[in-house]
This record gives structure tokens, sequence and C-alpha cells, in this order.
């Protein structure tokens, strides 16, 4: 559908990341069309996409690849393969489903499927990564040694210049039941003793339909925890997913819980099988500041968001003179602010912070931020002789 491009003002053209996907069914006798119809989003969202490309099987199965785009800030902003499919040819496509989700462009999409084995091969280029201003080479080959997608196995067929690569993943005919890597609190941090909900969302990544399955919850570290409860689940379309929830009182400190999936028939990727998550963790801060202090004269003023919790949480403060790290403990705050004093002019601080409570729980780092306090500049009087 034409309309305007991602800047809202360039009219669409051939390519283009805000041109509308749209299915509809061709009669081979007449060429006439029928059943044209947007591609189904989720939650009715419109898709957009460039270059589909489209392929059926004797049995009716019609699979459809395509460069997907989402919103500025998301890795569909690049555009990332994505797949649909069609389980017979009265049936109704299904959402899409992306094959990978990295800082890189994705494009080019080849399909093919083997009319004797019913797999089905998708080729692609994957363009170099995109990442912020000061990234490194260390960064870039990062990057491009991390895989495409966490629940699909691409392969590297051919590289140019190390950055440009053509890859190449093969799709049986298969189910695969999976379960999103980390489970859905409804409370971070609880108060002990109240009630949390937990939810596990499992979905089919296979093409075929998976069948009855059941979900198990545990308390403890993955692989040897103790069997909270088990709940069964129907069978599942391709990229159909489905929430299981149980509620459990919370504790204090910290209390590791995970869930498992255990199919009744196929399943392509036992790996993507678990999920986890911990009931005392705290949200990692969220710094949105590095200035330089109105209170102290050589001190640089940090300040973060505070983390909504319950209880009372404290901050640590750690700061490193190049970006990454390592960081060292400069100090601890119980309010979303710190003055690092002193600290040297014309050098470079790098920030991440921490949250702490008194059961000895520590979140992750925060994101990174740097400041820096500007040299003084003397100004001498002109002596006129």
């Amino acid at each position: 559908m034409r309309g305007k491009d991602g800047d809202g003002q360039t009219d669409i053209g051939p390519l283009s990341n805000r041109a509308r996907l749209w299915v509809a069914m061709v009669t081979m006798l007449d060429g006439s069309v029928r059943n044209a119809q947007p591609a189904p989003g989720e939650r009715g969202a419109p898709v957009y996409a460039e270059r589909p490309r489209l392929v059926s099987a004797a049995d009716g199965e019609t699979l459809l690849t395509f460069r997907r785009f989402g919103n500025p800030g998301e890795h569909l902003w690049l555009g990332q393969t994505a797949l649909a499919r069609q389980a017979s040819i009265d049936a109704a496509f299904s959402t899409p489903l992306l094959l990978t989700n990295v800082p890189r462009q994705n494009w080019q999409a080849a399909l093919t499927l083997n009319p004797s084995t019913g797999q089905a091969t998708i080729a692609k280029i994957g363009s170099p990564p995109v990442l912020p201003l000061g990234a490194t080479a260390a960064d870039v080959a990062a990057q491009l040694a991390a895989p495409a997608s966490s629940d699909f196995a691409w392969n590297v067929m051919a590289a140019q210049d190390g950055a440009t690569t053509l890859d190449v993943i093969t799709l049986e005919p298969t189910a695969d039941p999976a379960l999103e890597p980390t489970l859905a609190l409804a409370q971070m941090h609880a108060v002990a003793g109240s009630t949390v909900t937990i939810t596990a969302t499992v979905r089919n990544l296979g093409r075929n339909t998976a069948t009855e399955m059941s979900v198990c919850f545990y308390r403890g570290a993955p692989g040897n925890g103790s069997l909270i409860e088990c709940r069964s689940t129907a069978p599942l379309a391709f990229n159909e997913a489905r929430d299981i929830t149980i509620n459990l009182t919370a504790g204090s400190g910290a209390q590791p819980i995970y869930a498992e999936v255990t199919p009744s028939g196929e399943d392509a990727n036992a790996q993507n099988n678990r999920a986890t998550a911990d009931l005392g963790a705290l949200p990692a801060p969220d710094i949105f500041g590095v200035q330089e202090s109105t209170r102290y004269e050589t001190s640089l003023a940090v300040k973060w968001a505070a983390v909504n919790v319950p209880g009372d949480v404290g901050y640590r403060i750690l700061r490193s003179t190049q970006p990454g790290g390592p960081y060292e403990l400069v100090g601890e705050s119980t309010t979303p602010i710190f003055n690092d004093l002193p600290v040297a002019r014309g050098q470079t601080y790098y920030y991440v912070v921490q949250a702490f409570d008194g059961a000895g729980v520590v979140s992750a780092y925060s994101q990174e931020m740097s400041g820096m306090l500007p040299l003084l500049t003397v100004f001498l009087p002109a002596i006129r002789r």
C-alpha cells in the first residue's frame, strides 16, 4: 500500500520500510484475485515488509518469508527476516515469526522447499552490524560471532570483508514447542509472604502443530529444583503462543525459579524448553545523567531513576576510566544521586549503578554513562610596554 516512508515525508517506492504486506489468492485459470487482505500482525498491528517470497507444497502448506520492519530503536527498524505459514489453501496465514533479531540489516531473502522431504531453506544477506558510536572492532567481531537468533541456527556460507555475510537456515517440517527464556513476574522483589503471579509463555516455533504438552514450575537452580506444580496445555499451531500462570508465595533474598515444557510429540530443539527468573531479583537502575556537580567544585554528579520495588533499597556506584570497565566501587547512596569527588579535570569517567537490599541481593549493572569535568581556562592580563 502506498503512503509515506519511515521519515514521514518520502513517498513509498519499490523498496521501503513502510510498505504494508498483503496476501491474496490468485486463480490460475483466469488470474482473478480473491481474499485479498492485510497480512495479520500481532494484535491486529500492520506488517511492514519488503521483498516477500512465497512457496507452496503439494499438501497445501504455504510458506512466506520477507524482510520485516518495525519502530525506531528496535532491531526491526533495520529489517529482520520473518516467516509466516499457511497450513492449507483455505486457512489464514499465521502472524510472522522472526527468524533474526540482531542489530544488522537482513535482506534479499530467498526461499526454497524440497518437495520430497518438506525441508525449507532460507538464504539471506546480513549487512555489517549497526552499533553505537564509539564501538570498537572487537564489538563488531563479537556481534558477528553472536547468533542471529537464540532459537534458530543460521549458518554463515560466505563472508565479504569479514562483515557482510551470506546466511542460510534449514527448517524441517516438525514441531518445536519453546518457552520464552524469562518468566514474567507480576512483582519483582516482592515483599516476603506476598503472593506473586508467575507467567511462562510457551510458543510453537515449528512448522507442524505442537501436540499437547505440560509446563512444570520448580524452585531452585535449573535442573536441580523442587517441583511446585505442572499445568497441561492444548496443541499449538505455528507461532501460536499461550500463557501458563501460577501463584507463588515470595520469601526473602535470592529465590531462583524455573519452568520447563515437556511435549508429548515432536520437539525440534530441546535447548529452548526452559525459562528462568528470580523472585528476589532487583531491576537494574536507569542512569539519566552524569554532569558537573553544582555542590562541589571537583565533582561529577551521577543521577539515576530509583527502582520501583517494595522495601528498602540502596545503590552502589561504580566507575572506570575506560568504557566497559573494569569498574571500581566509589560509593553507596540511599537516594538516586551521588557526587563523586574528587575527580580529575579533562578525564572522562564511565559510571554504572547497581541496586541492593538488606538480604544481600544485588542487581545487574545499569547502562553505562560517562561524564567529564572541563579543564579550567586561565586568562592572563595583557601587559603593554
